[in-house]
């Protein structure tokens, strides 16, 4: 119900990684991706006008190598699993992935950057603020199957769903380099409290960015970056109502900047979160 554009995929994928260091951890993986799009889609291969080569369906050869730098934390190991418990510092990971062409039918060559921050930090009498920064860049043109596409869960009314673009449409932008950054920050119940009611406000802004070199290689779709940068606001009212272990919110956030609509309507997206009591 969420999503409106779909790829039949089918992946090969082998994966391995270990812990280096105290706080250092590395993961290495060698994938086949064969994508076929459900929707009119053609990439333009060469060619201009009438004597153009397009392709629809696809096959890569991905290899990735990502670090995970995690600075104070601290694990639980037990026979199946090592479970990592946050620490007060940032979270940072940087993945590298080449893409190849012509090893294992692969048909793209491309090299891909991927980096994250993730932080929260809790603040005596104010609450908690948490941050995600996110980036990424391909180094040449790739078909739309394989760009960035921005995490979007806008409907007029839907669930709520952290680290998203709350009123962006589905497959709204595409990017071959991109930069977000998402920020919440929690009250938790130190604005008001009583024996039954303890509403808990969240702020949220998000803010992007995304670039796309080569919009006339993707044909069929509607293609559109973001240079000027999508931002969006709101507040949710989290744990109004609780039923045992569930707790229930409502919220409702706002489209502002260079994307936003004439349309006052159209900039606002009304959500309800559904969370559990920890």
């Amino acid at each position: 119900y969420l999503i409106n554009r779909m790829d039949a995929s089918q992946c090969f994928k082998y994966t391995a990684g270990s812990r280096i260091l105290r706080y250092l951890s590395i993961s290495g993986s060698f994938a086949i991706y064969n994508k076929n799009p459900l929707y009119n889609y053609k990439y333009k291969l060469a060619g201009q006008g009438q004597l153009e080569i397009t392709q629809s369906k696809f096959r890569f050869a991905e290899g990735t190598l990502v670090l995970r730098y995690a600075f104070g934390e601290k694990v639980i190991k037990n026979t199946q699993s090592v479970i990592p418990i946050p620490s007060k510092y940032p979270t940072l990971l940087i993945g590298f992935t080449h893409g190849f062409d012509k090893l294992a039918g692969g048909e793209f060559e491309y090299n891909r950057l991927d980096i994250k921050i993730v932080a929260s930090r809790k603040f005596k009498y104010l609450g908690t603020t948490s941050l995600l920064m996110q980036a990424g860049m391909l180094d040449r043109d790739i078909p739309y199957v394989n760009l960035f596409n921005p995490l979007a869960s806008h409907r007029n009314f839907a669930l709520y769903s952290a680290n998203s673009f709350h009123t962006m449409r589905y497959n709204e932008f595409i990017a071959d380099k991109y930069f977000s950054v998402m920020i919440s920050h929690n009250f938790g119940k130190l604005l008001y409290r009583s024996k039954h009611f303890n509403p808990e406000p969240i702020i949220v802004f998000n803010s992007g960015f995304g670039s796309l070199s080569k919009p006339e290689n993707h044909q069929g779709v509607l293609i559109k970056a973001y240079e000027k940068g999508y931002h969006e606001g709101g507040i949710l009212l989290d744990n109004l109502l609780g039923a045992g272990l569930v707790k229930i919110g409502m919220g409702s956030f706002y489209r502002m900047g260079p994307y936003s609509f004439k349309a006052i309507h159209n900039n606002i997206a009304y959500k309800i979160s559904v969370g559990f009591k920890l």
